[in-house]
């Protein structure tokens, strides 16, 4: 026939395309293609007035009506408009729906129709769904519903009635609408914690309080006591203490947690954030081995805590005592075994020889104390007096453990053996430090061969080592040679050669260096050590150096007082 045709109308073998509109111009004339519907991603559907090319999801899937909406947009189609469906065909307008609305079964787009009933319009005024809660503000002005009334209906297209008149205001919201409950009332019959509610309630957060049924006010059943705190369980509410409340999603053993939660030690529990533990098992004659310090819920992240064997290893690669086993594994009371993973069968690392040592961290055979800990020589005063070595000997430590083995003594020559950072050495007493600071060589005795006019640095209870050379200065020092009874008034220190050694103390200028240029006979004083020396007298004999501060000589027929005195007492070689 003379017409446009869809390509699907003719057998598959005529190799035509489908979803093209192809125009015969006579009957027995061979069809030309006329528009191809693919190129904007549609199809072609023969209808009654013809073909046309349209967009799959705009073909009906039923035989029903439905409303606009259902469609998706590009089918143009009014929303608002009741379509009858044909399966297979398009759809074609029933009526539209005014003021009223088009009640859709189907979710907008998907083209998946509920089995329920066809679409319709319905009065804007009456429900649009069966038992689906709706605030009156939902509804048009004109129905004059008030809007804190929570409205429902049997079936769609009633005329909705009051199911609850709301205290506040109707929640519009996703799925079935509510009266909006007031904060601080219950939104469940059970007990709950007063942290639930919002803090303007004023409810104590950690009390408990008993809620009769859902929009009640909460009634206060009890106080937590100090220190716990209220927690919502599955069963309701608890007073715990907040050291009790799992940290982790985990099993833990009952020793992690604070004594005051009451668990057993040995008993494993299971953990779920926030919540109290439950318990899982008790470990029985095993051990329940703990990823954790007890108490501070500072969880490993290594593994769960676990039940071990009474003979299993509680820690990977930590050596550990037999004696921590029970008697029943047999491991002996002085060996150090090895474990390579948790809950392996420990193996002997090491027989002790004397015992073991249980310790923080690994344990470790016990060591004699006697014996060296290094290779190296060391004195014998580093070892414990019970062990009798002489404490001014030096030893050798051949290997660590070895018992040391005397090398040389230093009280032959009235020395003492002392530790210093390059080894043991035998020195004289009194070249020891007595103090942290620095001195000058002369303050130490001749036999310990220090150079008077050098300034070394001490460290307490070690020899002095060279701080530098005073030279062409002097080192002046503030102790009394060989005594070694330190001044606290200040450190020795490097002066210059013609300035002065101490403070207000007058010295002879003979004292100083012929190159310094002081007359012979004046007595010379300095404020401060260091200063250049002024003259405090010009003797009239001579300057005499003595013990202690140095003075002018007087003359023998002088008086050496003043009053009055007999010509006796001065030399018969005065006039």
């Amino acid at each position: 026939m003379v017409g446009d045709k869809c390509g699907a109308s003719f057998p598959a073998t005529c190799g035509l395309d489908k979803n093209s509109v192809y125009s015969c111009a006579a009957d027995k004339a061979l069809p030309q293609k006329k528009i191809a519907c693919e190129e904007s991603s549609k199809v072609c559907l023969e209808t009654l007035s013809g073909p046309t090319c349209t967009p799959p999801d705009c073909i009906c899937k039923d035989s029903g009506s439905h409303c606009g909406s259902t469609f998706i947009d590009t089918c143009n189609l009014k929303n608002n408009s009741l379509y009858q469906c044909t399966i297979g065909g398009l759809p074609s307008m029933v009526k539209d729906c005014g003021n009223g609305i088009c009640s859709a079964n189907v979710v907008k787009g998907t083209a998946e129709f509920r089995a329920l009933a066809d679409d319709r319009c319905i009065d804007q005024c009456a429900c649009k769904e069966a038992s689906v809660p709706v605030c009156g503000s939902a509804y048009d002005a004109v129905c004059n519903y008030k809007e804190n009334n929570l409205m429902n209906c049997k079936n769609v297209g009633d005329v909705p009635e009051v199911e609850e008149t709301c205290t506040l205001s109707c929640t519009t919201q996703a799925g079935p609408d509510e009266c909006a409950i007031d904060p601080c009332a219950c939104i469940k019959a059970g007990d709950t914690c007063g942290a639930t509610f919002p803090a303007a309630c004023s409810y104590k957060p950690d009390s408990q309080y008993n809620c009769s049924r859902r929009k009640a006010l909460p009634v206060k059943k009890a106080d937590c006591p100090t220190n716990d705190i209220c927690l919502i369980t599955s069963t309701g509410s608890v007073c715990t203490p907040s050291e009790c409340i799992c940290k982790d999603e985990g099993s833990h053993c009952g020793s992690t947690f604070a004594t005051t939660c009451n668990l057993q030690s040995n008993t494993l529990y299971k953990c779920t954030n926030g919540q109290l533990p439950t318990i899982i098992k008790d470990c029985g004659t095993g051990s329940c081995s703990a990823n954790v310090v007890a108490g501070a819920a500072a969880f490993n992240a290594m593994g769960d805590d676990m039940c071990l064997d009474e003979c299993a290893c509680k820690e990977a690669n930590v050596p550990v005592c037999s004696t921590v086993f029970d008697p029943s594994c047999y491991y002996g009371n002085s060996s150090l075994m090895a474990c390579g993973n948790l809950g392996d069968v420990p193996s002997i690392k090491e027989n002790c020889t004397l015992s073991c040592t249980q310790q923080p961290g690994p344990d470790v055979c016990t060591l004699d104390p006697c014996a060296c800990t290094m290779v190296a020589d060391i004195c014998g005063g580093s070892f414990p007096s019970t062990c009798g070595l002489d404490k001014n000997s030096v030893y050798s430590c051949a290997a660590d453990k070895a018992l040391p083995q005397k090398k040389m003594t230093c009280d032959e020559s009235s020395k003492v053996c002392l530790e210093t950072p390059t080894g043991p050495t035998c020195t004289t007493p009194d070249c020891i430090c007595k103090d942290d600071d620095t001195h000058c060589g002369s303050t130490f005795m001749d036999t310990c061969n220090l150079k008077k006019d050098t300034l070394y640095k001490c460290v307490k209870g070690q020899e002095p080592t060279v701080d530098h050379d005073c030279a062409p200065g002097i080192c002046s020092a503030n102790v009394v040679t060989d005594k070694a009874v330190f001044r606290a008034a200040a450190i020795d220190k490097c002066i210059d050669q013609c300035a002065c050694q101490e403070a207000n103390v007058p010295v002879c200028a003979s004292a100083f260096d012929a190159i310094c240029g002081y007359k012979d006979k004046d007595l010379m004083n300095c404020k401060n050590a260091g200063d250049v020396p002024e003259v405090q007298e010009t003797c009239t004999i001579s300057c005499t150096k003595q013990l202690g501060p140095d003075e002018c000589a007087l003359d023998s027929c002088a008086c050496t007082k003043a009053g009055d005195t007999c010509g006796n007492a001065f030399p018969s070689t005065c006039p």
